[in-house]
């Protein structure tokens, strides 16, 4: 993880990584948002 941070005011951290928002969903901790990298390879 890179930063925790309270995104939303509500006292439960969020957190961020190089590619992911994880925060706290019905009692567990979830990718929320992901960007993973683009694919740019041809495969023909």
């Amino acid at each position: 993880m890179l930063a925790a941070f309270d995104l939303d005011g509500d006292g439960v951290p969020e957190f961020s990584s190089q590619h992911d928002l994880v925060r706290r969903t019905g009692g567990m901790f979830r990718a929320v948002y992901n960007v993973s990298p683009g694919y740019f390879d041809c495969p023909c």
